[in-house]
């Protein structure tokens, strides 16, 4: 079996190394997609819409929860961004996270 090392220096002077046994020309833009998808599951769970906290069991009303909450963060997410244009938001020293949550308040 064959492994691909890919690596990438980020903007804060940090290595992002990735090993893959296929497609190393895109693992870089699938572990980016990843990402964000794991992010959105974050917040969905345990960053300000609590998810796990409906304890609903039917599929079909979970199925809908769910799209209404993918859509409820993207418009967040929107508005979190024009936001931080109009007044930029501080970001904490210690952590590089942003000192503010528009989700959470």
């Amino acid at each position: 079996m064959s492994v691909y090392i890919i690596g990438q220096k980020l903007p804060t002077g940090e290595y992002l190394i990735l090993v893959t046994d296929e497609h190393p020309e895109s693992a870089m833009d699938d572990y980016s997609l990843r990402w964000e998808i794991e992010t959105l599951f974050a917040c969905l769970k345990t960053r300000g819409f609590n998810f796990e906290a409906t304890h609903m069991t039917k599929l079909d009303r979970i199925d809908k929860l769910i799209a209404v909450l993918a859509i409820t963060f993207s418009w967040s997410h929107i508005t979190g961004e024009w936001l931080n244009r109009q007044q930029p938001i501080k970001i904490k020293n210690m952590d590089d996270r942003l000192s503010v949550s528009f989700v959470m308040g």
